[in-house]
């Protein structure tokens, strides 16, 4: 991810997937600050989101729409990013809180 950033990059994503992705989390935010925007992906539940949110991550990827994730994203203003390339998710999220912060 190092080299990414020193590449120029400016936003990271760290999947739940790796091993030690909540501590690379903190980590980075640390190490970067505001610098670099680093978030977490594959949030399947709430569970997850609430970890990666308790180790700093400032946006959240989801694989699906997972609709209770919704209320601790937008309690601390993090961004949840989910996965609509399916055309019934996607008119389902068009109208979930999620997808229609502005």
């Amino acid at each position: 991810m190092q080299a990414s950033v020193d590449g120029g990059f400016k936003i990271v994503e760290f999947t739940l997937t790796t091993p030690g992705c909540l501590d690379a989390v903190a980590n980075f935010r640390a190490k970067h600050g505001s610098n670099v925007m680093v978030g977490c992906g594959t949030i399947m539940d709430i569970e997850d989101a609430q970890n990666a949110l308790d180790a700093g991550s400032e946006f959240i990827v989801a694989p699906v729409l997972v609709p209770e994730v919704e209320a601790p994203t937008r309690t601390r203003q993090v961004r949840e990013i989910p996965d609509v390339s399916e055309k019934t998710t996607s008119l389902t999220c068009r109208s979930a809180p999620p997808c229609r912060r502005s």
